[in-house]
């Protein structure tokens, strides 16, 4: 399933957003890069629209959007996926 959610976001989407980006990151043996990209950081991404997509209920990808002001375009930041379950679907 794939939806957009606009601000505000509930509180309790940040630590289901939290465990998908916590396993890409382990799995790209990296840490966040938020110079040149976005990282996850619950003040800055909840100021916009965040895509998700759900499998059997649960959140297996998420990615921030960033509208112009008048929202005819618009752009993605921070993508993150859990390498685990969206490939063993």
């Amino acid at each position: 399933v794939f939806e957009v959610i606009e601000p505000p976001h509930a509180p309790e989407l940040w630590q289901d957003l939290r465990k998908v980006s916590d396993a890409w990151l382990a799995a790209h043996g990296g840490k966040e890069k938020a110079f040149s990209l976005g990282a996850f950081d619950p003040d800055y991404l909840g100021r916009n629209p965040i895509a998700i997509a759900r499998q059997h209920g649960q959140i297996i990808a998420f990615a921030n959007l960033w509208l112009t002001a008048d929202g005819q375009r618009g752009a993605l930041d921070l993508m993150r996926f859990d390498p685990e379950r969206s490939a063993n679907g």
